[in-house]
């Protein structure tokens, strides 16, 4: 999941050349400036320990307030369609479900990204068996 976030922030950091907030973002001066928010993350299970995760992320872009705003908005947008469908250093994952919403004080952009989850088993092991006072010897210890 780290790998994850750490993806979609470094993608945006090498496309453009502007201030990209993550869990610390500013209440005022958003100008200029991309915001990134884990809004869902869906689990199904599939076999045995494997489970499937959806993780859902918004950016948001907050242009600089001038006559020409929109334009520069959509072409983030465009931008942005291209750096974040494929996003990752070692492991690579692929957005799907891309959509733009126009909002009051700039552009909300919406990816998913799913990938598999495995979980560690647990293994318990039999311990030593006692038969009336004695302990049983396994096959690996027999005399």
């Amino acid at each position: 999941m780290e790998e994850l976030k750490n993806g979609v922030i470094k993608s945006l950091y090498q496309a453009f050349d502007l201030p990209i907030y993550y869990e610390d973002t500013p209440k005022s001066g958003l100008e200029g400036c991309f915001t990134v928010e884990e809004v869902e993350t869906v689990e199904t299970p599939l076999l045995n320990r494997r489970w499937s995760r959806k993780t859902k992320f918004q950016i948001s872009y907050f242009p600089k307030l001038s006559l020409n705003s929109w334009e520069d908005c959509r072409q983030k947008t465009d931008a942005l369609y291209e750096i974040l469908f494929l996003i990752g250093d070692t492991e690579k994952f692929i957005g799907s479900d891309m959509y733009m919403e126009r909002g009051e004080f700039g552009i909300k952009f919406f990816v998913s990204y799913a990938y598999q989850v495995m979980y560690e088993e647990e293994k318990t092991y039999m311990e030593r068996l006692e038969y009336n006072g004695g302990q049983v010897i396994g096959y690996e210890e027999s005399e």
